[in-house]
């Protein structure tokens, strides 16, 4: 689960994320390929994650691109004729 926030005027944000914040992963099971022998395993991991990030940008706020001045359909009617 993740959450984020516009901040700075839309130039910066802050993310913030978290992993199995229930603990609910708990690796466990029985082995019973060895003859004549049963073992049970139960591990005890913390799997719980929590990442914060924190993103600037530094360029133009705007990512229009450049418009031509001549298009290709100038050199194609001059190839035409």
């Amino acid at each position: 689960m993740a959450l984020q926030k516009k901040i700075l005027n839309n130039r910066g944000s802050i993310k913030l994320n978290v992993r199995d914040i229930l603990h609910s992963f708990a690796p466990s099971g029985t082995i019973t390929n060895i003859q004549d022998a049963t073992a049970t395993f139960h591990n005890f991991v913390d799997t719980r994650v929590a990442t914060l990030a924190f993103t600037y940008s530094f360029g133009k706020s705007t990512n229009t691109p450049e418009k031509r001045e001549t298009g290709g359909a100038d050199s194609e009617q001059s190839r035409a004729h």
